[in-house]
């Protein structure tokens, strides 16, 4: 089954101590200030008998999680539980924080690209073609950068609207 972890982020909805969920909110965490707050709803969640096992197995995929995204300068040591996850966490901050602003910016500048594209394209229509339906002002403004970009292209030859929005 592929699940939009991003959707259903965005949808919201998803129960605040459900293992699935957090994990969703750990991978697309954009600032390490959300971290800790996040495993520790972990660690309660696996916390007592029987869940030590797991426990392991989720501080070393964060772990490995969390150095792909930091990429901090120096060595880190392996942890074997989420407890001791967040400690080295808390140590150094300043650590992880560096790459995740790196991330942030980044991200943005896409966002920000992808905002531009669809802004040009609307006012390109609104010229051509007149006023434009809110649901397809909406389309535009939530299209993918591919989607954008063939738009973009139709809208070169195309005589009507329909036809800049043609498979």
């Amino acid at each position: 089954m592929l699940i939009d972890e991003g959707a259903l982020l965005r949808a919201g909805g998803l129960p605040d101590a459900n293992l699935a969920g957090l994990l969703f909110r750990l991978e697309h965490s954009t600032a390490i200030e959300q971290i800790p707050e996040i495993l520790h709803t972990l660690m309660d969640a696996v916390q007592g008998e029987g869940f030590e096992e797991l426990n392991r197995s989720l501080a070393a995929y964060i772990q490995h999680l969390v150095l792909s995204r930091a990429q901090p300068q120096e060595a880190v040591p392996q942890v074997t539980s989420l407890q001791e996850l967040v400690m080295l966490i808390s140590e150094k901050p300043g650590m992880w924080a560096r790459q995740w602003k790196r991330e942030g910016i980044l991200e943005g500048l896409r966002q920000g690209e992808l905002s531009g594209q669809a802004a040009l394209l609307e006012r390109q229509l609104i010229h051509k073609f007149g006023p434009l339906p809110d649901t397809l002002v909406q389309r535009i403004h939530t299209g993918s950068a591919s989607e954008l970009e063939v738009w973009s292209l139709n809208f070169i030859d195309a005589d009507s609207i329909e036809q800049v929005f043609a498979p």
